[in-house]
């Protein structure tokens, strides 16, 4: 009897075999894996979008505000706090406050603006550079005017004050959101003659 391997059965028969299942394997596994991700992703995709809309509509019910005890929106409530605390994680704490508090709206949290404005100096002689600060806050509530015309420049500008000009220059900031409004104005005059310029 010999002891030669025959080509079915040598080494390299027998690897080239395994990658052949390998690959048979792989052309039906990997569609069905891939089927199985996108599945699971809709899945999961279908219920965040399903959550964003109940969460908005239990939003809109708890923003308002509640009524008396025994009151038509009382059971309407305990279904829109149940909600929250199921797909939005509110706390257990919190949820005991929205039975009987009106959910804060977007409005209430937006801070009243605040406006300051200030000059480096009161009187300025014709042609000479002066600098004008201002704050407003918060940020997009507010706008900067020189006599009326709004500036584009973000917290502080230099300006010239013109030659021969007799009236002060005002420079103004006013801010308004839902929140409220604010105004603030400084002025600066120049010396006319040795003596400041009427206002």
């Amino acid at each position: 009897m010999s002891d030669d391997l025959t080509p079915e059965s040598s080494p390299e028969a027998a690897g080239k075999d395994t990658w052949d299942k390998a690959e048979i394997i792989g052309k039906v596994a990997i569609p069905v894996i891939i089927a199985i991700t996108a599945l699971t992703l809709n899945d999961q995709l279908s219920q965040r979008a399903q959550d964003a809309e109940v969460i908005k509509i239990a939003v809109a019910i708890l923003s308002e505000r509640p009524s008396e005890e025994g009151a038509s929106n009382s059971a309407l409530r305990s279904w829109a706090i149940d909600e929250m605390v199921v797909r939005a994680d509110l706390s257990q704490d919190a949820a005991e406050e929205l039975i009987d508090a009106r959910l804060p709206v977007a409005d209430q949290l937006i801070p009243q603006p605040q406006c300051e404005i200030w000059i480096d100096r009161q009187i300025a002689s014709s042609g000479e550079v002066f600098r004008v600060q201002w704050s407003g806050w918060p940020i997009h509530s507010t706008i900067f005017e020189v006599n009326g015309t709004q500036q584009d420049a973000n917290d502080a500008a230099s300006y010239t004050f013109p030659k021969d000009r007799t009236e002060p220059i005002t420079f103004t900031i006013n801010g308004s959101n839902s929140s409220g409004s604010c105004s603030d104005d400084a002025s600066i005059t120049t010396v006319i003659g040795g003596t400041p310029a009427q206002e």
